[in-house]
C-alpha cells in the first residue's frame, strides 16, 4: 500500500507493519513474540473494509490483544452505532461522547454478536445473532460474504450474498433479492439460518 510506504518514508526509524490478520495468523503471533522479546507494538489501526459486521470485528480485536497495543483504531459505522446505543441506554453514564466503562460496553458488544443455543440436542458456541435479535441456527463456519458464490433466483435476481451471511446495510434499499436462502435456493430464510448450511439433516 501506498500510505504504508510513505509512512516507511517519513518516519524510517518506526516499524510499520501491513497484513491480513486473519489470513496470516503466524505473522501476528511473531509480532506478538517480538513483543515479548523488548520490540513492542504501540498502536495498531484494524481496516476491516466498510462490509464488515460487528461480529467480525468481535472476532478479531481480541486477536490484535495478544499484541498488547497501548491503542487499537477500529474504523466501523456499526461499532460507533452500537457505542452509541450503549451510551443512550446505560443508566447513570456520565458522559455521552466517551466509554467510561469499556470492559463493560465490550462484553455487551460480544454478547450481542454471540450466543449459545442448543442445535439438534448439541452445545453451540458463537451462534450468530440475526437482525431480529435471535440467534441463528447455523454453525457452519461463515466466511466473508463475497467469497461464496454468485447466485439467482429461478426469476433471475441476484441473491444477496450480505444478507445471506452477514448483514446488508442497505436493507430495504438493497436492489438484491433478500427472500432466497443462498446455500438451499428455498425462500423465508437466509444462508446463516439454514439447516442445509449448518450441516443438519
Amino acid at each position: 500500500m501506498q500510505v504504508i510506504k510513505s509512512a516507511r518514508h517519513n518516519f524510517p526509524a518506526a516499524r510499520f507493519e501491513c497484513f491480513d490478520v486473519l489470513g496470516d495468523k503466524s505473522r501476528l503471533q511473531a509480532l506478538a513474540k517480538a513483543g515479548l522479546n523488548g520490540s513492542p507494538c504501540r498502536q495498531v489501526y484494524l481496516d476491516i473494509g466498510g462490509d464488515r459486521s460487528l461480529h467480525m470485528i468481535a472476532r478479531i480485536v481480541p486477536l490484535l490483544e495478544q499484541l498488547e497495543p497501548d491503542l487499537i483504531v477500529v474504523k466501523s459505522e456499526e461499532l460507533k452505532t452500537h457505542a452509541d446505543q450503549w451510551l443512550t441506554e446505560r443508566p447513570g453514564s456520565s458522559h455521552r461522547d466517551m466509554i467510561d466503562e469499556p470492559r463493560l460496553w465490550w462484553e455487551s458488544l460480544r454478547e450481542h454478536c454471540e450466543a449459545i443455543e442448543d442445535v439438534g440436542g448439541r452445545r453451540v458456541v458463537g451462534a450468530l445473532v440475526g437482525l431480529a435479535g435471535q440467534p441463528q441456527a447455523s454453525t457452519a463456519r461463515l466466511m466473508h460474504p463475497l467469497k461464496y458464490p454468485h447466485k439467482r433466483t429461478a426469476a433471475g435476481i441476484d441473491i444477496c450474498r450480505f444478507y445471506n451471511y452477514g448483514e446488508c446495510k442497505k436493507a430495504e434499499r438493497c436492489p438484491l433479492d433478500h427472500t432466497t436462502c443462498h446455500c438451499c435456493g428455498a425462500e423465508g430464510h437466509a444462508a446463516r439460518a439454514c439447516r442445509a448450511f449448518a450441516g443438519q439433516p
